[in-house]
């Protein structure tokens, strides 16, 4: 006979106690576990209608044919032989600065604009304008661009047709332009080729020199990028690319702590390394130019920080950054054959310099893209015998072959 409180006669109480205990033990860990299921039931849940979010989001833009321009990986990509390239055939508008629209367009060789024509056209002077962000103009319409407008400028006061092809490409320094010039663009034949180079472009060359591969002449053939074959940190990025929310919660992550997310932005400078070394491509670049009877100009590249280091030298005539790359060019005994062109000093010469780049990536905005395009184009048609509209001299040459004045 057992009693109201679960006494059972002639049955010990510490048994029908322990049987009590075990009993509510087990029910308090099944509610436990059932509760930690219901929870992670209920943050994947949530997880899976914050991934259906993001990615209809991503589909809208793509539809409309629009994206917010905030990170560079919309029009560059991991390249086989370049280590990055701009992505050729896009033709997409953009969504750049207080959502201003922009057209994107690159042809079959990632050149922002059409295609061009090959062969070249005879008696038109080609220029070929190698660069970073402050050439291609990732946040601007291609008629604000410094190619486009140079273009426009040197055929109203030349002598010749004038054609200025805009082969920028965002993130890119001068080791990764000369890879992409030896692989694609020595084809277009250029008579002319500028470098525009600011001192913030030279470290993006760094990670490049691991996974460089050299030719017989010891000079650099090509670099593949991890990202190509699957290697490195692509797995991540394969993770991110795959799960919205992940890339989303590593940006955020980034942005916390004060690091540099997977997609990093363009706006920051890289680190530099030793001068010689980081310019140490203008020699097989300009080697590969003079052998298909071409010539090379450097052109300083305005940009903030360089205005800024401009207006505070003592010496008002040469930036500094031009003195190193002058420097540089008679060590190696170039000196001779390549221009430099300093678009720094006459920017930081100017009133309100600040004015000229965009606050939102520290580019060239249009306004200093056109004073860029006028200082330069002053120097080409001073520079360059024929450009002028005067007989290129007296050596008979040709509008193919025009050189430098020296």
């Amino acid at each position: 006979m057992q009693g109201r409180d679960g006494f059972v006669p002639g049955r010990p109480a510490s048994d029908s106690w322990k049987k009590n205990g075990t009993k509510a033990m087990v029910r308090s860990v099944t509610r436990n576990v059932i509760c930690f299921l219901a929870a992670f039931l209920l943050l994947a849940l949530a997880m899976c209608a914050v991934e259906v979010v993001l990615r209809t989001a991503k589909l809208r833009s793509r539809l409309n044919a629009r994206a917010p321009l905030n990170q560079l990986e919309e029009l560059i990509a991991p390249d086989e032989t370049s280590w990055i390239n701009v992505k050729p055939l896009i033709d997409v508008n953009l969504v750049a600065g207080s959502s201003r629209s922009i057209h994107i367009q690159t042809d079959e060789h990632g050149l922002r604009g059409p295609s061009t024509v090959l062969p070249k056209p005879r008696g038109t002077y080609r220029i070929l304008c190698l660069g970073g962000d402050n050439v291609f103009g990732s946040g601007l319409e291609i008629r604000e661009t410094l190619p486009d407008r140079l273009q426009r400028i040197l055929n109203l006061h030349s002598g010749l047709p004038v054609e200025v092809i805009n082969a920028g490409c965002p993130n890119a320094g001068p080791l990764i332009n000369l890879l992409r010039y030896r692989t694609r663009l020595s084809a277009l034949q250029p008579d002319l080729v500028i470098l525009c180079l600011n001192e913030e472009d030279l470290g993006y060359d760094r990670d490049v020199r691991g996974a460089l591969h050299l030719d017989e002449a010891r000079n650099p053939a090509y670099a593949s990028h991890p990202g190509v074959r699957g290697q490195g940190s692509s797995v991540l990025d394969g993770v991110c690319d795959e799960f919205l929310v992940a890339d989303w919660l590593l940006g955020w992550a980034g942005n916390v702590a004060g690091m540099r997310s997977r997609t990093a932005s363009h706006s920051k400078a890289p680190v530099r390394e030793g001068i010689q070394r980081d310019l140490a491509a203008i020699v097989p670049l300009s080697q590969l130019i003079s052998g298909q009877f071409g010539h090379l100009l450097i052109s300083i590249s305005p940009s903030p920080w360089g205005v800024d280091r401009a207006k505070n030298a003592i010496d008002k005539t040469q930036s500094s950054f031009a003195r190193d790359v002058g420097t540089f060019l008679e060590n190696v005994h170039l000196s001779a054959q390549i221009e430099i062109h300093d678009g720094l000093t006459s920017f930081s010469q100017a009133e309100k310099a600040h004015h000229y780049f965009s606050p939102q990536t520290g580019a060239l905005s249009a306004e200093g893209n056109h004073l860029y395009a006028q200082q330069l184009a002053a120097y080409l048609l001073e520079t360059i015998p024929g450009l002028s509209g005067t007989p290129a001299s007296s050596q008979q040459t040709t509008p193919d072959s025009i050189p430098l004045r020296r």
